[in-house]
């Protein structure tokens, strides 16, 4: 296996257990915080935080495949609307993973409605705003060089995509930190990360193209945006500072919702479809944007209620990020379909597609009518259980914790149902180098252990009526896990956000 020790940079352990400490004190001046889950909700002083797990020496990462994959965002971003505005490919590729998952059946039910809206959601006279992920691993054959590391598609999040502010905060952490120790060959080695800054400045472009295309049914100083966020939400800072930041740099208002407050306090104004919404203290405001921080996970929409919330905001003339058709191109379904040269062809020209493709590992159907033939199906089949360390079993979810490994995955797969496995996909394992890292645990011990990474590139996208407006790479996440783990989720409690040194 590729070594990457040969690259960490010298860094005594006297300095790190200075680092640790700058950091930790760092860390809580700056927000890099998760509120503590408690019996009871709490306010004011009553609330808890705790630093965000993170790594306190940057980690060797080989360049020339996080430049891949971080040129290759913007294509992404082009694909995921272009994708979403083919109805027949989202109802053809959908069809039977919806007869048997029903989250997927609900949010394609919310897609419907939006076609039946009286404004136009994904047509010539839409309007598209994304703020995407694409989650990479690196890749190492044996005896292959850890600079020369393949990097491989784990997949596209197109809502609720996280930790983008805390990614930027961890590197400029790390930048002070080390600057202030006088090693301008860390700071120097650590790629700039904006997210932060340019997450805002694209919810100042939704915000700003509302208001030139569209007619609001208020003043201009009651028309807000909405983050759409989980009752017992505990990443509060990586959300509450582009709250913050939108106000004191843009003097524009964000607004946190849950789909329960929607449904009981939202209505569309009946002759703009304009979505209008009664806060706490009286004021009506209008709804310019709706960000989903969540809505992608059945637990998020448990009742009628939640659901005929969700279709009220996919129906008004609020921009939505994302929109109900972009949110299934973010299927594990829609990944595997996607995974093949003369589709994406369909979408991109030859040399994008090859950019997008060579970052593909193999994805493979469990829908029988997708191949040529039963046998056909049952060939692959054969393959899948004669090796078991090379397949991934994945359900149509999100949040992490959720997927299914080497023979846990091949046992998964035999105890399901012929209709129910059309709601999995499987995927090739990506084989990750083994790195060590050094973090802060929770008790403030500085240790290292034998981990795995991966990466997060951050994009935004905003077409307005056929034309791009905005599309960009915004920044990057790090994050590493220890590698007898498979996952990586901070949010899920799986690993901790890291900082990459390009070598």
């Amino acid at each position: 296996m590729a070594n990457s020790d040969a690259y960490r940079l010298d860094i005594s352990e006297e300095t790190l257990n200075h680092a640790a400490k700058q950091m930790t004190d760092y860390a809580m001046a700056q927000g890099i915080t998760v509120e503590v889950k408690q019996d009871t909700p709490a306010f004011g002083r009553g609330k808890r935080f705790r630093t965000a797990p993170f790594a306190i020496c940057p980690t060797p990462t080989p360049q020339a495949a996080f430049e891949r994959a971080r040129n290759v965002q913007p294509i992404v971003n082009e694909l995921v609307v272009a994708v979403s505005q083919d109805d027949a490919m989202l109802t053809n590729s959908l069809r039977t993973t919806c007869q048997v998952d029903e989250f997927t059946a609900g949010i394609f039910k919310v897609y419907e409605a939006g076609k039946l809206a009286k404004m136009d959601q994904y047509g010539s006279k839409a309007i598209f705003a994304n703020l995407i992920r694409n989650d990479f691993m690196l890749h190492c054959e044996a005896g292959q060089d850890y600079k020369d590391a393949a990097i491989y598609n784990v997949e596209i999040n197109t809502i609720a995509s996280s930790f983008g502010v805390l990614s930027n905060q961890i590197c400029n952490m790390h930048k002070h930190i080390y600057g202030s120790f006088n090693r301008p060959d860390v700071v120097a080695a650590v790629p700039e990360n904006n997210t932060r800054h340019n997450l805002v400045l694209a919810f100042k472009t939704f915000h700003t193209t509302y208001l030139k295309h569209r007619t609001p049914a208020l003043p201009r100083a009651n028309v807000v945006i909405a983050m759409v966020v989980q009752p017992q939400e505990t990443n509060l800072c990586d959300q509450r500072l582009i709250e913050h930041d939108l106000w004191a740099e843009h003097n524009i208002r964000l607004i946190r919702v849950t789909f329960e407050q929607v449904a009981k306090h939202a209505c569309l104004d009946p002759k703009t479809s304009a979505l209008l919404y009664t806060l706490s203290t009286g004021e009506q405001v209008e709804l310019s944007t709706v960000y989903f921080r969540a809505g992608y996970t059945p637990e998020d929409l448990p009742t009628p209620q939640h659901w005929a919330a969700r279709t009220l905001m996919e129906q008004s003339q609020a921009i939505k990020c994302p929109n109900a058709a972009c949110h299934l191109v973010g299927t594990k379904k829609m990944q595997q379909v996607l995974a093949k040269r003369e589709v994406l062809e369909q979408y991109l020209s030859p040399e994008h597609a090859e950019q997008v493709l060579s970052t593909f590992t193999t994805l493979v159907s469990l829908d029988a009518s997708d191949y040529s033939s039963q046998e056909a199906f049952d060939t692959q089949l054969e393959d899948v259980y004669r090796n078991p360390a090379d397949w991934v079993l994945k359900p149509q979810r999100e949040g992490g914790g959720n997927n299914y490994y080497g023979q846990e995955a091949i046992d998964m797969l035999k105890s399901l149902s012929v209709e129910a496995r059309q709601g999995y996909i499987l995927m090739a394992m990506i084989k990750p180098p083994v790195v060590t890292v050094t973090g802060l645990s929770e008790t403030a011990v500085v240790g290292s252990m034998a981990a795995t990474t991966e990466f997060g590139f951050y994009g935004t996208h905003l077409q307005v009526f056929g034309e791009p407006a905005l599309n960009a790479t915004a920044g990057y996440l790090m994050r590493t896990k220890a590698a007898s783990s498979h996952e990586t989720g901070v949010a899920a409690g799986f690993g901790l956000l890291d900082v990459p040194t390009l070598v």
